[in-house]
């Protein structure tokens, strides 16, 4: 099994991103917000495509995790609670 890793830098990178997450699951406890890094984790299992479409279909889940760093938008305090 490799691990598959993804960088979105642009538009076309964000949409390659989205397509690997697109059925992703995601348990609210799983979601953290660190304030000294502006950044929010999101631990997630996602659909594993790879597999899916190999020789050999496997249907099954990766545990997975996506970040986004330094949010300089973030405004609210209450708009984002640490679960």
């Amino acid at each position: 099994m490799d691990l598959l890793k993804l960088v979105a830098l642009d538009k076309e990178d964000l949409e390659i991103v989205s397509a690997h997450l697109q059925d992703a699951v995601v348990k609210v406890g799983e979601i953290v917000w660190q304030p000294e890094d502006h950044r929010l984790v999101v631990g997630l299992n996602r659909f594993d495509w790879e597999a899916a479409s190999s020789d050999v279909p496997a249907w099954q889940r990766r545990r997975s995790a996506t970040s986004s760093g330094s949010l300089s938008w973030y405004s609210s305090p209450r708009s984002m609670r640490s679960f």
